[in-house]
């Protein structure tokens, strides 16, 4: 299972992540899922960026995301295989498990468990 209890600094400041991660699976329903679209869509548009480097917090919401909603579920084999070649250091394990639980409060219209951010886009 992906971990991460440590409070960081940086974009991380003060929080904690503890994500129990199986699987993330998308919601059956369509306008949730043009929500999670939208949201992939500011995700993208944040910055020009697909490496990790330069901004671990948009790198992995945005690859998870695309990937939940191209395959249908984010599995904990899929991450590790997707981003077996970065280096796991305190903040990739830290912005991953972010990435994920974000996501998955997403799905789940679970926005308690979701601290600061932008949050999801309103129904068109």
């Amino acid at each position: 299972m992906l971990q991460s209890s440590r409070p960081l600094t940086q974009k991380g400041e003060n929080m904690k992540v503890d994500c129990q991660f199986p699987k993330i699976t998308l919601p059956n329903c369509p306008t949730l899922v043009a929500r999670l679209r939208a949201k992939l869509a500011e995700y993208e548009g944040r910055n020009p960026y697909t490496s990790p480097e330069c901004d671990q917090d948009n790198f992995f919401k945005k690859e998870i995301l695309k990937r939940l909603i191209e395959a249908g579920q984010v599995t904990q084999e899929w991450c590790e295989s997707r981003f077996s070649d970065l280096p796991r250091d305190i903040y990739h394990t830290y912005y991953l498990a972010n990435a994920l639980c974000v996501i998955n409060a997403y799905c789940l219209l679970d926005f308690v468990s979701i601290k600061d951010g932008t949050g999801l886009p309103s129904p068109a």
